[in-house]
């Protein structure tokens, strides 16, 4: 994954089991970040852009893509969160993959037209969210 391509397409599914892909996020800014449920850090982070989602609801779009696999405690846990984006679960490990994903949490920023600008690996200090989500 270099600066400046295209996102690679994903490979993740609701907890529901709907297919999720980037065409949502087309003309949009977006991030895509790859959390665990025994992140500690993961779960500080997607309660952080929850509450920037509803600070500054557009025009940024988020896709927080779940690398443990289905389980009954993922389902709990979503429910419990009731997250206001979209969470997928990348069943085999083929998004991370694609992302060359190393560690959690691992966020990456594209710009409006699908291009990747940046990549966080740890928790996006909030100054710099901010920014992302100002636009």
């Amino acid at each position: 994954m270099v600066i400046g391509q295209d996102a690679p397409p994903v490979a993740v599914y609701d907890i529901n089991g709907n297919q999720l892909t980037l065409d949502a996020f087309k003309g949009h800014p977006f991030l895509i970040n790859f959390w665990s449920q025994n992140c500690g850090m993961c779960i500080v982070e997607l309660r952080k852009f929850a509450a920037f989602h509803d600070k500054y609801p557009q025009p940024l779009r988020i896709l927080a893509v779940n690398i443990d696999g289905q389980s009954d405690k993922l389902k709990k846990f979503l429910a419990k969160e009731n997250y206001p984006f979209s969470v997928g679960i990348d069943q085999i490990k083929i998004t991370a993959g694609r992302y060359n994903l190393v560690g959690t949490p691992t966020t990456y920023y594209a710009d409006k037209n699908g291009k990747i600008q940046a990549k966080f690996e740890s928790i996006i200090p909030d100054e710099e969210l901010e920014k992302l989500f100002k636009g």
